[in-house]
């Protein structure tokens, strides 16, 4: 190192120093108090003998303690004693956050310089830093310049990091440095920022487990638009608001995937992209969508759990018969009321016909929908056993439907043996309902009701029951092969 870059690390480690004292990064959440710094700077935190026990230990356990720390804290322990004062330069974990920032306006003098401060921090601790490798990097601040930015991912890139998490406010988009065959070192990477990443042809992780993106724009290119993610070891991936740029076919192949979560955002209109995935372990799928792009889901004969919070225009049917095909070995179904509105139509409905191992199905709160397209959508759903309205029957308006019991098929729910209704608050159409299940039952082999007024079974507070209806409905039930349980 020559005398020039010598003198500009020790200008770096001073700033850091400075920053420490000036922006109080050893708070009270965090920090020791003045008495027990004094008391480590005099070696009094020891044992029997007066023997400062910590200070004593290897260099390399110091750096494992300091690794869980976020930097600031880390870098805070550099005014403990000589011991300590250079320690933080050999760590290989960065944790870097302005969320103390945030107590102030932005238009502030004071934000504004604290703002620099904190810039000036995570360049200096970046240039003093001597590893080789990064284990973890991870950076969550309010906002970024991009050539800040730029300079830090290009930092930890170099040093090939294991781990990165972003999460950076930006009031403009802007596209990231790198391509994203540069995250090939990786174990974890999450993105929360509003960014364009670039990528073309095939990509592979060979080391990735967790993969979490949010508002993140894939760009692909006019030569290539067909890309190809392949994740051999992936456990965990949740891709939120992302899109897809000048990409005709995206695939992620992910073997030994158990849990997959997408979620849309902004919905600017349906695109000509198709997202594929091949995940052959895949027990797990939570898809919160208004699909503009086509799903195409593939191998996925492991699958057990699916949770669909659908929503968009009639155009987009073939993108939701799409994901119906998909699902075909899932077992419990978790639905949106306002999803109902959708999957009723004949053209999609037919698809759960084609689903005989769906047994259990959880139908959610969501916006209010027609009770005429709730019964609708059952009526192609005659393997299932278990229905449950966890928040109860209240997005659902049956007012009129008085006729539809007896045009309902006779393979109307044939298999169903149970069904829970939390949350009843006895409304004239919840008892309609609750009705037409009793008078359903008629070709069932026998059917258990529990319904409760109650958030859950396992409240023990009681709720209010109408002595007049629920003999009623027990009446009712007698001469069906139906048993209500009140609660």
């Amino acid at each position: 190192m020559s005398q020039e870059e010598k003198k500009k690390k020790k200008k770096s480690f001073f700033l850091v120093c400075k920053f420490v004292t000036q922006s109080k990064v050893m708070d009270a959440s965090g920090s020791l108090d003045n008495s027990k710094k004094q008391k480590l700077a005099e070696g009094e935190h020891c044992n029997g003998d007066n023997e400062d026990i910590i200070s004593n230990l290897p260099d390399s356990i110091l750096h494992y303690i300091l690794s869980f720390l976020p930097t600031k804290y880390a870098v805070g322990t550099s005014i403990l004693s000589q011991r300590w004062k250079f320690l933080w330069t050999s760590i290989h974990n960065f944790d870097f956050c302005d969320e103390h920032l945030f107590c102030t306006s932005s238009k502030s003098v004071n934000y504004r310089k604290r703002k620099r401060f904190f810039i000036e921090f995570v360049n200096n601790v970046l240039y003093c830093n001597d590893v080789s490798k990064v284990h973890k990097f991870s950076l969550k601040c309010r906002e970024c310049d991009p050539a800040h930015f730029r300079t830090w991912t290009s930092s930890i890139m170099r040093r090939e990091v294991q781990e990165l998490s972003i999460s950076v406010y930006k009031e403009y988009p802007y596209m990231y440095p790198h391509c994203f065959s540069t995250f090939k070192s990786m174990r974890v990477l999450k993105i929360d920022m509003d960014i364009s990443i670039s990528i073309t042809g095939s990509v592979c992780f060979p080391s990735l487990k967790v993969l979490r993106l949010t508002s993140v724009k894939f760009c692909g290119g006019l030569s290539l638009p067909e890309v190809t993610l392949r994740c051999p070891i992936l456990e965990e991936s949740v891709l939120k608001c992302c899109t897809w740029s000048k990409i005709k076919t995206f695939s992620i192949y992910a073997p030994t995937l158990p849990m997959l979560k997408i979620e849309g955002g902004y919905d600017d209109g349906p695109t000509d992209c198709v997202v594929k995935i091949y995940a052959e372990r895949l027990v797990s799928l939570k898809l919160k969508e208004s699909l503009s792009f086509e799903f195409s889901l593939t191998e996925l004969s492991s699958l057990v759990d699916v949770s669909i919070d659908i929503y968009g225009t009639s155009d987009r049917d073939h993108h939701v018969a799409s994901v119906l095909k998909g699902i075909r070995s899932a077992r419990n179904l978790k639905l949106c009321a306002h999803s109902v509105e959708i999957l009723s139509r004949p053209a999609i409905s037919a698809h759960f016909l084609a689903l005989p191992r769906l047994t259990h199905l959880e139908v959610l709160h969501g916006m209010t929908t027609s009770g005429k397209k709730l019964i609708e959508l059952l009526s192609s759903m005659p393997y299932i056993e278990y229905l449950c309205f966890p928040s109860g029957t209240h997005s659902f308006l049956f007012k009129g439907y008085g006729r539809l019991i007896g045009t309902t098929p006779q393979c109307f729910l044939s298999h169903l043996k149970l069904v829970e209704i939390r949350r009843f608050g006895w409304l004239l159409e919840e008892q309609w309902f609750l009705k037409f299940l009793i008078k359903s039952a008629r070709v069932m082999h026998k059917l258990i009701i529990k319904v409760t007024t109650r958030d859950s079974f396992s409240d023990k507070r009681p709720g209010e029951m109408p002595e007049k209806e629920i003999k009623e409905l027990q009446m009712l039930a007698r001469s069906s092969n139906c048993v209500v349980e009140f609660s």
